[in-house]
């Protein structure tokens, strides 16, 4: 009875284990490009099923699925997702390789896969108005990567330019050199994801939107018009990944600093072809500088909607709301001597702000109409806001109760200005690559426009003589034989 229990038990463990063996089909195979180089870490899905596994180092996976019809896709970061349909109840649809095609779209449809790696290296560059290696491209070409970014933990971009060659700060504002040339963002010689724009002048933005930061090198006014003979400055921004991603961080320092940046991506629909990014940013800082202090927001939307795999269409927004005071630098009395005045030292006064207010809107569209063919089209609007009141030295030294010259005083004026900006930029072009015998051809043809436009309204005024004594106009000059003619303030000074 024993034996016989025994048989029965193991023949019904027997069943069991070849049922469960014929639910489970393995397929498998090879992901490679089409140099036939494996694609490590390529995902592998079955669409409608939670199954799902990578590519080995050697480019090999395993799936196990159950008996019946699938639609596998294929995706690795910058090549074109590859769809297969396979039923695993046939036998000879168990093996699956798979050959992918680099990506060959220009800016936008690229930048919206981005980057995951977390090497600070970039092979390729969008720079040129299409992507191409860095080492094809007939100019010098530097670049920070998000992940240079944020290790070094750089907020401005004139923090970021510092770390590559020929890119130096000019001033203390949004004003930069490259190779000797003053490129300032209160001029439109800048780019923000390869279209014109003007960032504003006095103070830099938060950089916690971009990608990345690229600095062409050299004459580039066959690519972009109108630019500095010293090179351009192309600010990439972050676009929407297909998985979901979420980061806050927050930061303190010295003067009562204090940073909140937060990150968001991932699919807005249940097949991913509707992508959301949305990046903020706040700060609030003070100064070792006397009266001095910034309070910063960044609000950067970003969607993109890819009708099918060789459409993309992207709308980005960049929005800053910056409050401070215009720093005008170090006063020096009758020296040259920098320790003459304390590094503090501000004349400014608590009733001087600045405020100001930059939008970049853009509208972009990539669609390739074959493998080597490609159309791209983009709308930039950018829109610029500043409201300032300022005490500033008036360029002169300040005069006593009598009118004399005092090296001691600084001569002051007021400014008030209010001014808005507005610019337009279109640009349109087909990349085209053919191949003549072991010839690659990269051919880019279009076509930019851009406007700037200073409404009506504008003004800007400024004090710098001296009240008569009813105080309804101004006197330029000083003059001690007139000195009745002169309104005094408190000290008996004019």
């Amino acid at each position: 009875m024993f034996k016989s229990y025994t048989l029965i038990t193991f023949l019904f463990c027997a069943l069991i284990s070849a049922q469960a063996s014929a639910q489970n089909i393995l397929l498998q195979g090879t992901v490679k490009d089409t140099d036939n180089l494996p694609l490590a870490g390529a995902a592998i899905t079955a669409e409608g099923t939670n199954y799902s596994t990578t590519a080995d180092r050697d480019g090999r996976y395993k799936l196990k699925l159950k008996p019946g019809n699938y639609r596998l896709s294929y995706s690795f970061i910058g090549f074109n997702t590859v769809y297969r349909a396979v039923n695993t109840s046939q036998p000879d649809q168990n093996t699956l390789n798979v050959s992918m095609e680099l990506s060959s779209s220009a800016l936008q449809q690229v930048e919206v896969i981005g980057r995951k790696e977390q090497s600070y290296k970039t092979t390729r560059s969008f720079i040129g108005k299409a992507e191409a290696d860095i080492k094809d491209i007939p100019q010098s070409v530097s670049y920070a990567s998000k992940e240079f970014i944020a290790d070094r933990g750089l907020m401005r971009v004139g923090d970021i330019v510092r770390n590559l060659s020929g890119v130096t700060q000019a001033s203390f504002y949004d004003d930069l050199t490259i190779r000797g040339f003053r490129v300032n963002g209160q001029v439109n010689t800048q780019l923000i994801n390869g279209l014109r724009t003007s960032t504003g002048f006095w103070k830099q933005p938060l950089a916690n939107y971009l990608e990345r930061v690229e600095v062409l090198k050299g004459p580039s006014s066959a690519l972009f018009g109108n630019a500095s003979p010293g090179g351009v400055v192309n600010r990439v921004t972050k676009k929407p990944l297909d998985e979901t991603r979420r980061s806050v961080n927050f930061s303190s320092g010295s003067f009562n600093t204090f940073r909140a940046l937060a990150d968001f991506t991932g699919p807005a629909s249940q097949d991913s072809s509707l992508l959301y990014r949305l990046n903020l940013g706040y700060e609030n800082a003070g100064s070792f500088r006397d009266l001095m202090f910034d309070k910063n927001l960044v609000i950067a939307p970003s969607l993109t909607f890819l009708p099918s795999d060789r459409t993309s269409i992207n709308f980005d927004l960049v929005y800053n709301d910056s409050k401070s005071r215009l720093d005008r630098g170090q006063t020096l009395f009758g020296s040259a001597d920098l320790n003459s005045t304390p590094q503090s030292l501000s004349l400014n006064t608590t009733n001087d702000y600045m405020n100001e207010q930059t939008y970049n809107v853009t509208f972009s569209i990539n669609h390739k109409i074959k493998d080597n063919l490609s159309v791209n089209a983009a709308y930039m609007k950018t829109g610029y806001e500043e409201d300032l009141y300022e005490h500033r030295t008036s360029g002169t030294y300040g005069v006593d109760r009598l009118g004399a010259v005092q090296n001691n005083l600084a001569g002051m004026m007021i400014i008030s200005r209010k001014r808005k900006r507005y610019i337009d930029n279109l640009s349109g072009y087909i990349n085209y690559k053919p191949v003549t015998g072991k010839v690659k051809h990269n051919i880019v043809a279009g076509y930019d426009f851009g406007s700037e436009k200073l409404p009506v309204g504008s003004s800007q005024m400024s004090a710098g003589g001296y009240l008569n004594k009813t105080r309804d106009s101004i006197i330029a000059t000083y003059i001690v034989g007139d000195s009745l003619k002169y309104a005094r303030d408190k000290n008996g000074a004019p």
